[in-house]
Order: structure tokens, then sequence, then C-alpha cells
């Protein structure tokens, strides 16, 4: 995954040199559940100077509002293009367990009322078809003349199906945004919620073809989430 964890400026100008530019820095925290409310995300940075000094203002933003949020650092990546933006998330429901959820995100999600919903596991062809039923298609079809990502998003959602069926460990996941475009889908950030503790990665590898990309390998205590 294009993402680096930094734990001073110079660190996080280093990261940004490696990964390119524009970047984006965004707190290491399991504690922020929602970046954007506390400032803890900037984007757009172009210089390392800019760098440095969102890495400040990233954990002054953080302490400001939960101090005593548990912070391991500020996470680099290179920025996402913008393209159109679904979400793919998984719940605990009290009667029926887990559910896969499926909807157009960004700033349609208040506008559209398309979510679709699944009990693991999913196929992909029940994930595609559903997907057709959403404002996505046509929102791919304006932006690029193809909806071949759906092909890829529909795999995202059968991958998180099979994740839900295989581990009780997990009690919520939020892949918000994904963005789409031409050539695939990009999760650009992963809040994940299990039954001992929550972590919060961004990231920045595009899925260009359908396969099983793994989201996080989970283990009980302290231990920290890992991606790969």
């Amino acid at each position: 995954m294009a993402t680096r964890r930094a734990e001073s400026p110079t660190e996080a100008a280093a990261a940004a040199d490696v990964l390119g530019y524009p970047a984006v820095c965004k707190v290491d925290s399991p504690d922020v559940g929602h970046r954007n409310r506390v400032g803890a995300v900037k984007i757009g940075l172009d210089t390392p100077g800019e760098v440095r000094e969102a890495y400040a203002e990233v954990l002054d933003n953080t302490r400001d509002h939960l101090p005593d949020a548990d912070v391991e650092g500020v996470l680099v990546q290179p920025q996402v293009a913008a393209g159109v933006e679904a979400l793919v998330g998984l719940t605990q429901d009290p009667e029926f367990g887990p559910v896969v959820t499926v909807a157009t995100g960004g700033t349609f999600v208040e506008l559209f009322d398309d979510a679709a919903h699944f009990l693991p596991p999913v196929t992909e062809t029940e994930a595609r078809a559903a997907l057709d039923r959403t404002r996505l298609p046509d929102l791919l079809d304006a932006e690029y003349g193809t909806t071949a990502a759906l092909d890829v998003l529909a795999s995202l959602v059968a991958d998180v199906g099979r994740l839900a069926a295989e581990r009780d460990d997990v009690a919520e996941l939020d892949l918000n945004p994904v963005v789409l475009d031409a050539e695939g889908v990009a999760p650009v950030d992963v809040l994940v919620r299990t039954r001992w503790r929550t972590r919060r990665r961004g990231t920045r590898s595009a899925h260009r073809r359908p396969r099983s990309p793994s989201l996080a390998s989970p283990s009980r205590g302290p231990s920290r989430w890992s991606r790969r």
C-alpha cells in the first residue's frame, strides 16, 4: 500500500517525496473515527514545507478535540484523483447478524436512497446486479463513458462478504469513500472496529482488476491492525 507512517515533520516530508505530490496527511489513531470533523486530515499538499506544516496541524487539531486520543503518528499518502464515489460497509445487526452494504457515496449519499444490503456470503454476480440498481452506472457512464469499474467494485463487495462470513470479531468495517474511475476502484479510507479495538487506516492502493484485496489482519489485544 502506498501509505507511510511518519513520527515527525521531517519523516512526513520525506515520505511525501517518495510517494509523490499532491500529498495527504492523516492522523493515525484508533480513537479518531471521523478525521474531517476534528481537522485531522489535510489534503492537496504540494511541497515538503506544506507537508511539514500539515503534520503539526493534524496533531494539534487532534489534541485540541480529543486530548486523550492514542496517537501513533501521521499517515502520508499521495492524493487520489477525483472520481465517482461509493461506499462499502459491514455492520452487525442484532437480529440478522453481519450485513454488507454498498451505495453511492460522497455528496450523493444524502441525495440518493439507493443502498443495497446483503447477508453474507455475497457473490460477485449478486453484488454486480445490485450495483446496476444504484445511480453508480449512470454516474460512471456520464463521467467516463464506461462502467467497467463496477465489476471491480462487485469483487470488493464479495471480498467484504467473505470476511464477514469467516470472522466473528469484526464489528464494523467502513470503506468510505471508494473512488471509481474508468479503470478500477481505490478505497481511500478504511475504518475497522473489532470487539476489542478500533483501527483506522487510509489507503491509496487502486484495485484495477477483480482480485481479493487484503483489507486488514486483526489480532486480539493491543496489537495494531496491519495492512498489506
